[in-house]
C-alpha cells in the first residue's frame, strides 16, 4: 500500500522533492519547527502501562473529542514521563474529562499481515484534569443530607445560639 497512492508519477516527484530541506532557506525557523497538539475530551479507553526495550515505563490511552457535527474522533496518547506515568496509571479512568497538550508524531509500522501503516500518535507534554474527581458517594444526593461527621458540631451550634438569645 503506497502513501501516494491515486498520485501520477509526476506529482508523487513533486511531493516528495517539497521533503527536501537541505536547500531550505533558514529564516524559516519557528514556523517550520513547530509541532504542537492541544486537545480536550474523555478518556476513551483506561490506561495501559507497558516497558520499551530500553527499559522505560510509558503509559498509553485513547482520548476521543467530538467536531462540531458530533462526530467522534479517536487519538493514541503516550505519556513517556516517569512522573506522569504514574498520575496517568492512578488517575485516568475512562469516561473522565481532561486537557492534552502534545506533539504530534507519525510513523510507519508493518503489520502481522507484512503491510506498511502509518500510525499517528501524539506525545503527551503536560495534562489537567478538568473534572473534579469527587465521587458521588462523598457528595449528598440532596441539599438536605447532612453528613454524619458534621451532624453534632451543627446542633451544638444552633443551642448555644438559642440559650443566647434567651438570656
Amino acid at each position: 500500500m503506497s502513501l501516494f497512492r491515486g498520485l501520477s508519477r509526476v506529482n508523487v516527484a513533486r511531493a516528495t522533492r517539497s521533503f527536501n530541506t537541505s536547500n531550505a532557506p533558514q529564516d524559516e525557523g519557528i514556523i517550520r519547527g513547530l509541532n504542537k497538539v492541544l486537545l480536550i475530551g474523555k478518556i476513551a479507553s483506561d490506561p495501559v502501562q507497558a516497558t520499551s526495550k530500553n527499559g522505560l515505563q510509558r503509559a498509553h490511552y485513547d482520548l476521543v473529542t467530538y467536531s462540531q457535527r458530533k462526530y467522534p474522533s479517536f487519538h493514541n496518547i503516550v505519556c513517556l514521563q516517569p512522573l506522569q506515568v504514574q498520575v496517568v496509571m492512578e488517575k485516568f479512568k475512562r469516561g473522565l474529562l481532561v486537557y492534552v497538550e502534545g506533539k504530534l508524531y507519525t510513523r510507519q509500522v508493518v503489520d502481522e499481515r507484512s503491510e506498511r501503516r502509518v500510525v499517528s500518535q501524539i506525545l503527551q507534554d503536560n495534562f489537567q484534569i478538568l473534572v473534579p474527581e469527587q465521587a458521588s458517594e462523598e457528595r449528598p444526593a440532596t441539599n438536605t443530607e447532612i453528613p454524619a461527621t458534621g451532624s453534632s458540631t451543627t446542633t451544638e451550634s444552633a443551642t448555644t445560639t438559642e440559650d443566647n438569645t434567651t438570656r
